[in-house]
């Protein structure tokens, strides 16, 4: 017999749409916190439950705010490189830039179409980093996270999307 036992974990941020295993069934809440552990290691995390049925993605600011503080301001000493990507796909870094800003954001199902890579990427032998979500053009049109699309004088990898991809956009459209 199979019970159901609620669960919520801590997940890095860059890796949190990594999971393959019932992605749809599992809430992403993406606070991008950055939290020191005992061992002294800092990290990105955010969180994955089985607890918000129905709700693929969301942000959650107010935890994000609970988490800043009590963890010590540190600054990350190398950069990794920057990537440019389309305003169709949804990074759980994005998400984690806006839960820091405040923004509320929910994604459900039937908004996104979960993806390893871009076709673009394939070339060069990348994926996006921890996974990401192709989102229709509507929600893309209508981000209120646009802000982080400005260009910043950091030179950027830009990807594009594939016909493929921008087919599965029309179907979630």
């Amino acid at each position: 017999m199979c019970r159901r036992v609620s669960a919520f974990f801590f997940a890095p941020t860059l890796t949190a749409f990594g999971s393959e295993r019932n992605f749809e069934d599992i809430c992403h809440i993406v606070t991008g916190a950055q939290i020191v552990y005992e061992n002294g290691a800092r990290v990105n995390t955010s969180f994955i439950t089985n607890c918000e049925l129905g709700i693929v993605a969301r942000t959650d600011p107010a935890l994000t705010e609970q988490i800043h503080s009590v963890q010590i301001d540190t600054k990350k000493s190398i950069a990794p490189p920057k990537y440019d990507y389309p305003s169709n796909l949804l990074t759980a870094a994005t998400m984690g830039k806006l839960s820091k800003k405040g923004v509320d954001l929910t994604i459900k199902k039937g908004e996104c179409v979960r993806v390893k890579r871009l076709d673009a990427q394939v070339a060069d032998k990348k994926t996006v980093y921890g996974g990401g979500l192709l989102i229709s053009d509507k929600l893309a049109e209508s981000r209120v996270w646009q802000e982080e699309r400005e260009i910043k004088e950091v030179k950027k990898i830009c990807y594009g999307l594939s016909e493929r991809e921008k087919e599965l956009i029309a179907g979630l459209n």
